[in-house]
């Protein structure tokens, strides 16, 4: 789990078969994007730096 420096976006990372990240609105609570096929074995773990990348 990620929370973006605005505080709004928050990243989660999936383990399994297949894994993904996935950002969400944590005020809309809605889903902004979702990726898939980068990794193979599971998120371990997720930053943003501090200007929001």
């Amino acid at each position: 789990l990620a929370l973006h420096p605005d505080k709004i976006q928050v990243a989660t990372g999936q383990v399994g078969k297949d894994p993904y990240i996935c950002v969400w609105d944590s005020y809309a609570l809605t889903t902004v994007s979702i990726l898939r096929d980068v990794h193979t074995h599971g998120v371990a773990c997720l930053a943003f730096d501090a200007d929001g990348q």
